[in-house]
């Protein structure tokens, strides 16, 4: 039983005083919320404002992990970087929870990209005071034009300090593909480390 208390002079209820108490200090967010999902899953969680749609915490549950195995699939893991491109919808929030079941950071970016890109993925730049510097590596539209510049600032309006591309933006003509149609995500990483270091060398 989690203890609860109550100030009367400020008038605020609080939990325990040892956050401990609930979870390990190494647990991430997304297994919490997941759990706490778990635990009434015929509860409504979220209702849609376009169309008073509703899906219960057990379905959020069910799809947060089913996009976190697929995530696992393409080679999500701790400390990648997942962005989002989109538009709010149900299944937002089951996407975010899943980056956030893997420990990766998530880094929002505005969509209005979409109009002139064909193809973006951030990936994570190790860095030995921020540990990962969020870079977008992009793959434009034909017959389009958006520049670096554009792109950090839409996503410094909208995203909080730490998920500011602070590695860079840089445009490819395509990315690396499994047999499948899937993006191999290491090597676009790879690719985004590499043309960091160039950028960082052409800096010297």
């Amino acid at each position: 039983m989690i203890s609860t208390k109550y100030d009367s002079v400020r008038k605020l209820w609080s939990g325990a005083d040892d956050p401990s108490a609930l979870f390990h200090e190494n647990v991430t967010i997304g297994r919490a919320v997941l759990y706490l999902l778990n635990l009434n899953p015929a509860k409504i969680c979220q209702v849609s404002a376009d169309d008073g749609s509703t899906r219960t915490n057990g379905e959020i549950y069910q799809a947060t992990l089913n996009i976190a195995l697929n995530l696992q699939k393409r080679g999500c893991s701790k400390g990648d970087v997942v962005g989002f491109v989109c538009r709010n919808s149900h299944n937002l929030t089951p996407a975010f929870l899943a980056a956030q079941f893997l420990g990766a950071p998530t880094n929002a970016v505005d969509v209005a990209f979409s109009k002139g890109i064909s193809q973006a993925a951030v990936v994570g730049i190790p860095d030995p005071v921020f540990t990962d510097l969020p870079a977008a590596v992009v793959v434009q539209r034909n017959g389009t034009s958006v520049t670096e510049e554009e792109l950090l600032k839409l996503v410094e309006k909208s995203v909080p300090d730490y998920k500011k591309l602070r590695g860079g933006v840089y445009f490819v003509d395509d990315f690396p593909m499994t047999p499948s149609g899937k993006i191999r995500k290491p090597k676009v990483k790879e690719l985004a480390i590499s043309l960091y270091n160039a950028k960082q060398a052409h800096k010297l």
